[in-house]
């Protein structure tokens, strides 16, 4: 009987003492990370989704592969096209209408979780990670305190998870996020998981997040599965011209002699064909492109762009399966010597 009575308060003493441990962890923690997130600026990086579909027989394919430039600016995620001069999406629903999106894991979640009134902490316990010991925090996140919205609800979703912490810097390395489900949604598991590291920004370095992977599966069992990537991070101001390296920079255009635009009416049929050398190996939807007039294209009898003109254009759907590659280009403008002209967004 004593050796029992002794296990349970041993027991008892042990679950205590973890759960005081779990609390001093947690508040060194988010005291850590409020002093962090109140100096980070606001910056851009370059995003780039592989969008995955497991079928109910368990075969996976590539749906499609999204590039986009994100930026976190005055605390709100914002989105726009690789090389576009300014952000304007806050909806990534409005510039991806079909296949899995995904917001937040750029920055919305970290702030959600360390802003000291969101997120409940508990359970310190160690697991080992590619060889040592680290610290993990559970924790949740009711609805009436969560962001995070499922299926393009307005109601929020409540949230729970695990947090693993850099034991010497205090960060947080990586961030697994389960949502509670809502009994009308026809989906059995939301998941996410955040990587997280050092990046430098300007004079200093920063916690971004490296990677992301999203998982949603249906009640029929049909999973989507979003693997994304952040690279190329750099401070935002509201001027900047965003540019990075390849895949991604934009073709160059010829120089024009002239700048004049020039008025092509609408409803003029034109066709394009690819440049030379055209490949779509590292290609992503978002992507911008360059075609070229395979004719004149001319109105009332005068040429507006002779054959050859650059056009700009920027791909809008590349879906790949084992026989075919469906391309959807929407054109932008067209450039030659004589100067350029918009064209009305058009898919093709």
């Amino acid at each position: 009987m004593r050796s029992s009575v002794f296990a349970v308060l041993l027991f008892i003493a042990q679950t205590t003492a973890r759960s005081q441990s779990a609390d001093l962890l947690a508040n060194r923690v988010v005291k850590h990370m409020a002093q962090t997130l109140a100096v980070q600026p606001n910056y851009t990086c370059l995003e780039t989704v592989e969008r995955w579909v497991t079928s109910k027989n368990g075969k996976r394919t590539l749906q499609d592969r999204v590039r986009l430039e994100v930026a976190l600016v005055d605390g709100k995620e914002m989105f726009s096209w690789p090389g576009a001069q300014k952000f304007e999406a806050t909806d990534l629903s409005s510039m991806l209408p079909s296949g899995l999106t995904d917001t937040g894991d750029f920055a919305i979640q970290v702030h959600e979780l360390f802003d000291g009134k969101s997120a409940t902490f508990s359970m310190l316990l160690e697991e080992q990670i590619s060889g040592s010991d680290v610290p993990r925090l559970d924790f949740s996140v009711p609805a009436e305190h969560s962001g995070l919205t499922v299926n393009q609800s307005t109601e929020s979703s409540g949230y729970h998870g695990q947090l693993y912490i850099d034991p010497a810097s205090l960060d947080p390395r990586r961030i697994r996020v389960v949502v509670e489900i809502q009994p009308k949604f026809a989906i059995s598991s939301v998941t996410r998981e955040l990587t997280l590291a050092r990046v430098a920004i300007g004079a200093g370095d920063f916690l971004l997040p490296q990677s992301a992977d999203v998982s949603l599966t249906r009640l029929d069992g049909v999973e989507f599965f979003n693997h994304i990537e952040f690279k190329s991070c750099r401070q935002f101001t509201g001027d900047s011209v965003l540019k990075f390296d390849d895949p991604v920079t934009p073709p160059s255009t010829p120089a024009t002699t002239a700048s004049r635009e020039i008025i092509v009416p609408t409803g003029l049929d034109f066709q394009v064909r690819p440049k030379e050398g055209f490949d779509l190996t590292d290609r992503a939807v978002g992507d911008p492109i360059q075609v070229t007039l395979d004719h004149d294209l001319k109105s009332k009898g005068s040429v507006l762009f002779p054959k050859e003109a650059i056009v700009d254009g920027r791909i809008t759907r590349l879906t790949r399966t084992s026989n075919v590659t469906l391309l959807g280009i929407t054109l932008e403008t067209i450039v030659s010597s004589a100067g350029k002209a918009s064209i009305h967004p058009r898919a093709i």
